[in-house]
């Protein structure tokens, strides 16, 4: 095929120049998403049939193609289905949807053409914005990954985000200045931590991160470990290193995924936390590995001195010198208890205002019908 993009309708046809890279897909989740500023997370998912895929290009045409275009969309393309036919190197809807066969049923819902441009000589710009009705089989391509900076949802090979993290700490205070220079407030004791974070990867893993939130991670808790430096939710937050493992949930429903140029995609989601959880040595952390075809992951993080029949309480302490975490467990038949300790310059301890808890959690696909998921 050409280094061009076809759209058709029936007998009707055009065949135009392939848009500019820096295109945009935006996958739109159908997910609703509660305030969090209580420190309760709550998602309703209305499930992955009803999501909406756009995209949004634009071009750079001859004079000629511009006015085939322009005949195309205000006539056969006005309004239904027409067919999107693209070569290898460009994927409009995301880098998990692309395979053999690169077809497209898309819409047309919005488009503005331009005037002339001053180079090339008599060429036009055009921008168009495409909805996806329905997309080719796809395989998840083979992995190549790209460092070990940060893992999502248990995939690994994520390097250090694109132009770093975009932390926001929102305390739960109300502070009012009043008359005489003093202020009023009202606090409500509870702060919520949320990030955007943007990631510049390669189509393989751009794919697996795309096709994780899609399914598993949409409505679900997502587990992330952070290396040295990354510093996700700012530095208190955190180890000293910048270190870290959370688990989050996503509090825009829109993936944004920016087609840079060939084989460079910039994903960026919007994240959301409670607390964060210690890697000391004293604590395992497990995440099994994420499976492209089942598209199910399993992520369990637990205490190494508790079993899983245990139901099991934690507290927290805070001394001169000293960050104390105790936790017990109750059994039918016995007793046990585990302590970890740790001094302020190197401790890792989850964050809580009185009480935390750790339980094991797993995730799977979404059922066929909507669901209220909270933390």
């Amino acid at each position: 095929m050409k280094n061009t993009m076809v759209l058709s309708r029936g007998t009707t046809s055009i065949e135009i120049n392939t848009p500019e890279y820096g295109y945009t897909s935006n996958v739109a989740l159908a997910l609703s998403v509660g305030d969090p500023s209580s420190g309760k997370i709550e998602l309703f998912d209305n499930q992955s049939e009803f999501d909406i895929l756009f995209c949004e290009m634009a071009f750079n045409l001859p004079s000629a193609q511009q006015k085939t275009l322009q005949d195309f969309i205000r006539g056969v393309g006005r309004g239904p289905d027409i067919q999107m036919l693209v070569h290898r190197g460009i994927d409009p809807f995301g880098p998990d949807l692309t395979g053999e066969d690169r077809r497209f049923i898309v819409r047309v819902v919005d488009f503005d053409f331009g005037g002339v441009r001053k180079t090339p000589y008599e060429y036009l710009s055009a921008k168009i914005k495409f909805l996806m009705k329905s997309a080719p089989e796809f395989t998840i391509p083979s992995a190549i990954p790209q460092g070990s900076a940060i893992s999502i949802g248990g995939i690994n090979g994520f390097p250090y985000p694109h132009q770093r993290v975009t932390p926001d700490t929102v305390y739960g205070i109300s502070i009012t200045p009043i008359y005489g220079g003093d202020t009023d407030f009202e606090n409500n004791t509870v702060n919520y931590y949320q990030a955007n974070i943007t990631l510049r990867l390669n189509r393989s893993m751009a794919a697996r991160l795309v096709n994780y939130l899609k399914t598993t991670g949409r409505a679900n808790s997502i587990p992330i470990t952070c290396g040295r430096g990354v510093f996700l939710f700012g530095a208190d937050n955190c180890g000293e290193d910048g270190s870290g493992v959370y688990r989050v949930k996503l509090i825009d429903n829109v993936i944004e995924i920016v087609h840079r140029s060939l084989d460079v995609y910039l994903v960026s989601i919007k994240i959301c936390f409670k607390k964060w959880y210690s890697t000391d040595s004293s604590s395992s952390v497990s995440f099994s590995s994420y499976s492209d075809n089942s598209n199910s992951l399993s992520t369990s993080l637990s205490n190494s001195s508790s079993s899983d029949s245990s139901h099991s309480s934690a507290s927290a302490s805070l001394s001169s010198s000293s960050l104390s975490v105790s936790s017990s467990s109750d059994s039918s038949s016995s007793d046990s208890s585990s302590s970890v300790s740790a001094s302020k310059s190197s401790s890792l301890s989850f964050w809580s205002s009185s009480q935390a808890s750790i339980s094991q959690s797993s995730f799977s696909n979404s059922s066929s019908s909507g669901s209220m998921v909270s933390t």
